[in-house]
């Protein structure tokens, strides 16, 4: 039974706009889980008149990257998912007062995740390991809410492109 390489495996999400570096500046989140892309193609057959194939054509390709135990900041639900913050919002504690809080709105004007470009970085038996996707929007997620200072979940980001690289893997050799 082989094991999960992916243990002990540490890395960081980076987003920016429009040049994405490994700058802290840039830095969505952090992941202690591994991360996987899953390239899946949609052919399209044609027989003509025959019993055989004639000739297929590839009309979609998809490419998502999985990042898993993502140790989310609730601060980025505004960046990757479109959410409306407010800092004047009132949370009430009990009875006796309240207190200011900051909410995360989703609402029917919400516009949904940005595109923006990603890179994904780990480091692993001395090793940097980087995927690139240039144009990509962070997809649904379940996001859940625990009594703990931070939130672990999966984050699945698509890749898009009309042209040009939808995603690139590095390898430090």
């Amino acid at each position: 039974m082989a094991g999960n390489e992916n243990v002990g495996l540490t890395g960081a999400i980076y987003y920016h706009a429009s040049a994405v570096t490994n700058e802290s500046a840039n830095e969505l989140a952090e992941f202690r889980g591994g991360w996987t892309a899953e390239i899946s193609e949609e052919i399209e057959e044609w027989w003509g008149q025959q019993r055989t194939r004639k000739d297929a054509t590839m009309v979609k390709l998809d490419v998502v990257l999985t990042i898993d135990e993502v140790a989310f900041k609730p601060s980025n639900l505004e960046v990757i998912w479109g959410a409306t913050k407010d800092d004047s919002a009132v949370f009430l504690k009990d009875a006796s007062g309240s207190t200011a809080a900051t909410s995360y709105t989703f609402s029917s004007s919400t516009t949904g995740p940005p595109e923006l470009q990603y890179l994904i970085e780990c480091t692993l038996d001395g090793n940097t390991f980087q995927a690139f996707v240039a144009d990509g929007i962070a997809m649904s997620s379940t996001i859940n809410f625990t009594n703990l200072e931070y939130v672990v979940q999966n984050l699945q980001i698509m890749a898009y492109g009309a042209t040009g690289s939808l995603v690139a893997f590095l390898l430090e050799q």
